[in-house]
């Protein structure tokens, strides 16, 4: 219910919801997670989503049994969509912070550089 500090934090009041009853906690420092949307509407036609309407990416792409069609698994951060990834907090995955989405970031670039080059070998092995 209230931050307290003179410069720098120094407690914290809670309230409990149930209770009503509202305490002081002391601290040094504060990590503030005011919750996450993932915007994915505009996706949602195209792409499996969970319940909270998070990218399914990977195995769990696969288990949503929305249109992946392939012999093969998902590629790591690939979607039920063959050739579309998605990172970042869109993502249906346990921890939102940036690191995890520069990380995701990352290897999900690396991912779609394997796909497209499993597609060009497959495109050389075939008849001209």
């Amino acid at each position: 219910t209230a931050v307290h500090g003179d410069g720098h934090f120094e407690r914290l009041d809670v309230r409990n919801v149930v209770t009503g009853q509202t305490r002081s906690l002391p601290g040094s420092a504060l990590f503030i997670f005011i919750g996450v949307a993932p915007r994915t509407e505009a996706f949602a036609s195209v792409v499996a989503t969970d319940e909270k309407g998070f990218i399914l990416t990977g195995a769990d792409a696969r288990a949503a049994g929305k249109g992946w069609g392939l012999d093969r698994d998902p590629l790591m951060f690939e979607t039920n969509v063959p050739g579309i990834f998605a990172a970042g907090d869109v993502r249906s995955q346990f921890v939102r912070q940036i690191t995890n989405a520069v990380g995701d970031a990352t290897t999900a670039a690396l991912a779609a550089h394997q796909y497209v080059e499993q597609l060009k070998h497959e495109r050389s092995k075939q008849p001209a």
